[in-house]
């Protein structure tokens, strides 16, 4: 939903406000990027998986093969048509205290509204000091973004 408050013809010319042409083409660009890059809210959990903690075990958290295993976001199928990205698609989640690329991974078992990361860095960068009962609230947003290195993050 765009919100994008547009001034009056009284405002006209003065410093720091857009004319109404200016705010046409500024609610035109912000349409245009929701509809290419749609973002979504949800909650995030964090759940453990034995594929990231087999990976850390045998290889280590600096390895490409823990990488490929703990930068997931598991999101419903409904979730990941109204974002419009398919398993294996690069996503930006974004929290109040980080951001992170990660891959998304599509399970039919979770439920809408949920996305789900497994505990270490890359979840460890969405999460406040004090961990919320009820979840994290996150967005999601598609991007072309390779996805974030271990060691970029904070």
């Amino acid at each position: 939903m765009i919100h994008i408050s547009c001034p009056s013809s009284s405002w006209k010319g003065r410093k720091g406000y857009l004319l109404p042409q200016q705010c046409r083409w500024l609610v035109f660009l912000v349409a245009l990027r929701e509809f290419l890059y749609p973002t979504l809210e949800l909650k995030l959990i964090l759940a453990r998986r034995l594929d990231a903690d087999t990976a850390a075990a045998k290889h280590g958290v600096l390895s490409p093969a823990y990488r490929e295993a703990a930068a997931k976001i598991i999101l419903s199928v409904p979730d990941a048509q109204r974002l419009d990205v398919k398993d294996g698609d690069a996503v930006q989640v974004t929290s109040k205290t980080g951001e992170v690329v990660v891959l998304v991974h599509i399970d039919d078992k979770t439920p809408g509204g949920l996305a789900i990361m497994s505990p270490g860095p890359y979840a460890n960068a969405l999460l406040p000091a004090s961990l919320p009962h009820q979840g994290i609230s996150i967005t999601l947003k598609s991007t072309d973004s390779a996805v974030t290195l271990v060691e970029k993050l904070p």
